[in-house]
């Protein structure tokens, strides 16, 4: 997460390509691709963020619990939003990346990148907070 013009898209894209040349099962899925995807009739309603979490989170718990690294970049996410994701991804773990600053008070990101480092630097950033949080349980420079 991080405000709307970091490089958060740019490092989840690598990232993923990333974990996928080392034969990781990952996808990544940016919001704009859900909002003209699962949330088109979202549209028809207004803008409505909490129905968009929820059902961002729904779908991160189904690509998890089919054994995915499941990635995407939420602009200026905040408390709210992200323990919503944790609760509606139970049982699995969230890890959550911000970029630059960010909406959060009570919740802590697992990462804070402050969005000067290029985006390969920020990648291995990312892998190594992986490796200690153990969802990636070997890797390969």
């Amino acid at each position: 997460t991080g405000m709307k013009d970091t490089v958060k898209k740019s490092i989840a894209t690598e990232l993923e390509k990333e974990l996928f040349n080392k034969n990781f099962n990952v996808y990544y899925l940016g919001m704009s691709n859900i909002e003209f995807g699962l949330d088109s009739d979202i549209k028809m309603y207004g803008n409505n963020i909490e129905e968009r979490v929820r059902r961002l989170g729904e779908l991160a718990r189904i690509l998890t619990d089919a054994g995915l690294i499941f990635i995407t970049a939420i602009d200026e996410a905040d408390d709210f939003d992200i323990e919503t994701l944790k609760l509606l991804n139970e049982p699995n773990d969230i890890i959550v990346v911000s970029v630059g600053e960010n909406n959060l008070n009570r919740y802590r990101a697992d990462l804070e990148l402050k969005g000067t480092e290029d985006s390969a630097a920020a990648v291995k950033k990312v892998i190594g907070l992986l490796k200690d949080k153990e969802v990636i349980l070997e890797y390969y420079l």
